[in-house]
């Protein structure tokens, strides 16, 4: 005889799983990079996910009243330049952090990353039948500095740190304003998470960034592209610093229509 359980039951399931899911909704950054922490046991993961989700108050003694500091405009997505707290700077899960992205930026090299991207940018243009596209070396010192700002001051916008169009960081590319389209991309990633390291390797990370761009750059209207030029940066930041060490990554991909100044 098959024992059928009350409908409150199913009723009670169905919330459970509603609300299950509305907190990975809203902690899926969190909840990914602590996953990944290789730095973590499974119970420590658990635990801080729970509370994360569960919105308990931090039990770690090193911490404790950091979360004060933590600016409003701590979370991705925030298009709002702004410096972190003195305090926060002085914080051990901060420095844990800034030792792993200047760990990063120290190690990247932006020409193989550009090759190993272009390769992946090209082959995809050929199967459409587009031309090939150019390395933007003209591109190099705005995209940097732009990657490098956004990184800085924890933002990702179209306009610099003072309000500026992006472009004026390409003061010496005539016609910049019809001629450049930029595409930006954040990840915030946990200080112990492997891809900080796997990502050293510029291919693989031009495949991790390839598959994040492929819709946009496959579009039938990015034909008419003729270089382009892409770089990343890490850098520390004060989202959920109290909790876990975070790198932030932010990426630019600046295209113009013409290959050179």
């Amino acid at each position: 005889m098959t024992n059928k359980f009350p409908k409150s039951f199913y009723f009670k399931l169905s919330f459970i799983i509603f609300f299950v899911l509305l907190g990975y909704y809203h902690n899926h950054n969190f909840i990914q990079a602590t996953l990944n922490d290789e730095s973590l046991s499974a119970n420590e993961s658990f635990n801080l996910i729970v509370r994360e989700v569960m919105k308990l108050p931090n039990n770690v003694e090193n911490d404790e009243g950091i979360s004060e500091y933590i600016s409003e405009y701590a979370q991705p997505g925030n298009q709002v330049p702004y410096q972190i707290h003195e305090e926060i700077l002085l914080d051990d899960n901060y420095a844990i952090a800034k030792q792993s992205a200047d760990q990063f930026n120290a190690a990247l090299d932006n020409r193989a990353l550009n090759d190993a991207f272009l390769r992946q940018m090209n082959h995809m243009r050929v199967t459409k039948g587009w031309e090939k596209i150019q390395f933007g070396e003209h591109l190099e010192e705005g995209v940097l500095r732009r990657v490098e700002e956004m990184g800085e001051y924890h933002y990702l916008s179209s306009i610099t740190a003072d309000g500026a169009d992006f472009r004026a960081h390409f003061p010496n590319v005539s016609d910049a304003e019809y001629r450049f389209g930029e595409n930006l991309y954040e990840l915030y990633i946990s200080a112990g998470d492997v891809h900080l390291t796997t990502w050293e390797n510029e291919k693989i990370l031009a495949d991790y960034l390839f598959d994040v761009y492929a819709d946009a750059v496959s579009l039938s209207n990015y034909d008419i592209y003729q270089s382009q030029y892409v770089s990343i940066y890490a850098s520390p930041t004060d989202y959920s610093v109290d909790e876990v060490p975070y790198v932030r990554l932010v990426v630019s991909l600046v295209l113009d229509t013409e290959g050179g100044i």
